[in-house]
């Protein structure tokens, strides 16, 4: 059954019975029916449900039989929902919905005294299973909202340098997490929590004041020295597609830098495909930050399946090729090629390219041949602390 039918029930007639199959779901359209249980045969009623309610929705959700019995007190007519739909929607429901919704389930279940041998062994398990790991994520997230308050992130930065002489141009800020009990947690799986929380709103804040705060303090470091050949180096900073959201984020982007002093076009945001695909609204924001003095920047370029479209639709002043074809120069004809049709196509547009992830210096000396116009990686240098940075500057003034 994939799809809502109608069916009607006489005035008196059992919907269904205790131990009966759950394979769906009703929406009462009219009438009225009555849910009751049955012990030693004397029945009691649970309640009495009318238009527009919905009743048999337990055993569909958690895959057993149906913990009550159903008769149309009144003629009835209902919408009947299948298992599928009821599925399918919970499938993309967030995992901590579903581990509530399945608690509450659990708890109706036990006051009307089920036998648990109704539900499957098999699916028992798995749902214990499901509801350890969904516990976890919730702690995850308690853990890393203690992070933001009690401020234990860190900011490393990473160099990005100028292609022909390899000096650095600029830094790209990353976060990083040194958990009391989890010790350095990976970013890609904190940031991922905080991506599907509202976590990444007020975490994307402190990243960008703290790389504000980082890159005056970069500056003023080389304006001391006599011998330094520049002083108006960049700091690149990613930007999620809940900030440009966020009703406060142009204030931010407007008040942060001044509190500092910073240049607007000595901070890029750096943007991924992931933004572009949200809507023409991101147009519109895209075009704000640029308007406002800072650069954009579209990373790991060259992933997406549209990413050729998004030079022709998007005003971007920098693109970083994904270092997935930057890994490949050395040993494929084709990475080079797609790498050198990238290039071109970039410069004809005014737009500016990094390449990510380099690692020999036959990498880099390949990309500057192409005309790449920067270049970050391990063989640069890896994400360093402030501290280690200063110490990067001063050895590469």
């Amino acid at each position: 059954m994939s799809q809502t039918t109608l069916k009607k029930y006489k005035k008196g007639e059992i919907v269904f019975r205790t131990h009966d199959e759950g394979d769906c779901a009703y929406i009462i359209d009219s009438g009225r029916v009555q849910i009751f249980t049955e012990n030693f045969g004397v029945e009691v009623a649970v309640s009495t449900l009318g238009p527009g309610e919905i009743f048999g929705e337990m055993a569909i959700l958690d895959h057993s039989t149906r913990s009550a019995s159903a008769r149309a007190l009144e003629d009835l007519q209902v919408s009947i929902v299948s298992r599928t739909q009821f599925q399918q929607r919970m499938d993309i429901a967030d995992p901590i919905v579903r581990l509530l919704v399945s608690i509450l389930l659990k708890r109706m279940r036990d006051n009307l005294g089920v036998d648990k041998h109704q539900i499957s062994e098999k699916h028992q398990l798995d749902a214990q299973e499901s509801h350890s790991k969904v516990i976890d994520k919730i702690k995850f997230e308690a853990e890393l909202f203690e992070a933001l308050m009690d401020q234990s992130f860190l900011l490393y930065f990473q160099p990005i340098v100028c292609a022909e002489t390899f000096k650095a141009m600029g830094f790209e800020a990353l976060i990083r997490w040194q958990s009391e009990s989890r010790g350095m947690v990976r970013p890609d799986l904190f940031m991922g929590v905080a991506e599907e929380t509202s976590l990444i709103v007020p975490i994307g804040k402190w990243v960008f004041e703290k790389a504000c705060e980082s890159l005056r303090s970069f500056q003023n470091f080389l304006a001391s020295k006599s011998n330094a050949t520049r002083q108006d180096i960049f700091l690149a900073v990613n930007i999620s597609g809940k900030q440009f959201s966020d009703i406060n984020f142009f204030h931010m982007l407007e008040t942060i830098p001044q509190k500092y002093g910073i240049k607007e076009s000595h901070l890029k945001l750096e943007i991924t495909e992931k933004i572009l695909l949200e809507g023409n609204i991101f147009f519109y924001w895209i075009e704000k930050c640029r308007s406002m003095g800072f650069p954009v920047s579209l990373d790991d370029f060259g992933t997406g399946y549209s990413m050729l479209s998004y030079l022709s639709d998007f005003n971007v002043d920098t693109i970083k090729i994904d270092q997935s074809f930057v890994r490949k120069l050395e040993q494929e004809p084709k990475a080079r090629i797609i790498v050198q049709a990238i290039i071109s196509i970039a410069k004809g547009l005014n737009v500016e390219v990094v390449a990510e992830g380099v690692e020999t210096e036959k990498q880099a000396i390949i990309l500057r041949e192409l005309g790449c116009n920067y270049l970050q990686g391990y063989f640069f240098g890896r994400p360093v602390p402030y501290q280690e940075t200063l110490t990067y500057l001063e050895k590469n003034l």
